[in-house]
């Protein structure tokens, strides 16, 4: 029986610690780092095409590459977690808060800040490793990765808190996401610095949109969809660093948030035709086969936005045009036509008010009939996170599929 307890405990322990590290969202450090990879092996196809296959991929190069990436961006979310948590942020959520290892004592906070050491240590001994096999200079592959690692702690943590300042986090989280992981993965498997400016800096771009797509999501629903407490413009702690916390979402409002989100997420697939173009290749609108899905989200942010963030008549007025402009862009690639309308339900004239449970009163109109206890606006990040990584896989196989002499002929 105690072996059995022991081992319980030791069960519960391991559960915890992968709960905190929050694994769902190391999609987003796993794609970049795969399509970097695959640029490399395409790169290096087109410029000695005589070569074998094995000379081009390295698996001990891939594998020690994304455990530096995992264990850095699941470093990050620990030091997340624990300022988000040591300034308040999270108990001014209260049941919003997505991150809940240290509110319900799941983990104490040394714990927390054990792991997350212990995890950028094992970051950097991976990138010891990584320097004996990689054919990249170590400065180069050094410069890369404690780029990443500065941004990763430096989100919330050191002091600084990018996260708490309009836009930076944001930047920051897109920058390493995007551009720092494709530039990493291609870097370890080519070695070839020169080429860093260009073959992998281009073809991040739609991951770097992407990026921004889910940082915008998640901060859309603290300021404007979370609960009433948790939507102040800006929010002062009692702590030495006296922070005012106020993501980009809170600065632009509403209406442009609903954009921003649009944009960021449906510019990829611009950017995806423009390949397709440009290097004569349709494998790159393999990715468009998610741009239905992609359309869907951004009329259902929308929506939430329009019916739980509180905007007055003038506010409302606009972002039943943008749910009215996408859902007509919607409708084009639907073959199947909505059960719910795509524009706001009128009666006399006026839009159907939703009834807020949180608060007791109005909280905006509702843009169909479609009520938003059927979508739950707290997993739109996650959501978006997912569609990300979807189209973000359908990327690497059209970057593997599409034709070396087309790719980098450019270049």
């Amino acid at each position: 029986m105690p072996c059995h307890g022991k081992l319980d405990i030791l069960s519960y322990k391991l559960s915890s610690y992968c709960l905190a590290l929050r694994p769902w969202t190391f999609t987003a450090s796993v794609t970049p780092v795969l399509l970097g990879t695959v640029l490399a092996y395409k790169h290096a196809l087109f410029l000695t095409p005589s070569a074998s296959a094995p000379d081009h991929f390295s698996a001990t190069i891939l594998a020690l590459t994304l455990l530096i990436s995992l264990a850095t961006h699941g470093a990050g979310n620990l030091v997340n977690s624990y300022y988000d948590f040591l300034l308040g942020v999270d108990a001014l959520k209260g049941p919003a808060a997505r991150d809940r290892t240290l509110l319900d004592r799941v983990l104490a906070p040394p714990e927390v800040v054990n792991l997350a050491g212990f995890l950028y240590l094992a970051a950097c001994a991976a990138l010891l490793a990584l320097c004996r096999v990689s054919p990249a200079r170590t400065e180069h592959l050094a410069l890369l990765f404690f780029g990443g690692m500065s941004g990763s702690f430096l989100y919330t943590g050191g002091g600084v808190g990018l996260k708490y300042f309009a836009g930076l986090g944001d930047l920051v989280a897109a920058l390493v996401f995007g551009p720092v992981c494709v530039s990493f993965g291609y870097l370890a498997h080519s070695g070839r610095h020169a080429s860093l400016l260009e073959v992998p800096l281009v073809y991040s771009l739609p991951l770097f949109a992407a990026a921004i797509a889910v940082a915008h999501a998640a901060n859309s629903v603290d300021a404007f969809l979370s609960p009433p407490r948790s939507r102040q413009r800006t929010v002062t702690f009692n702590t030495p660093l006296q922070l005012r916390v106020t993501t980009f979402a809170h600065v632009i409002g509403p209406i442009l948030s609903a954009y921003l989100y649009a944009a960021a997420l449906l510019s990829p697939y611009a950017m995806f035709l423009y390949l397709s173009i440009t290097r004569h290749s349709f494998w790159f609108l393999l990715p468009s086969l998610t741009l239905f899905k992609s359309l869907r989200s951004v009329k259902r942010f929308s929506q939430s936005l329009n019916a739980t963030s509180g905007a007055d008549s003038r506010d409302s007025y606009f972002l039943n045009e943008v749910i009215r402009k996408f859902g007509l862009l919607f409708s084009v690639f639907s073959s199947v036509s909505d059960s719910y309308s795509l524009s706001p339900t009128l009666s006399n004239g006026k839009a159907t008010a939703y009834h807020s449970r949180d608060s007791g009163g109005d909280h905006g109109y509702l843009p169909s009939p479609l009520r938003i206890s059927t979508f739950n606006v707290e997993n739109i990040p996650y959501k978006t996170a997912k569609l990300n990584f979807e189209m973000g896989v359908y990327y690497v196989l059209a970057c593997y599929l599409a034709p070396s002499k087309h790719m980098f002929q450019q270049m």
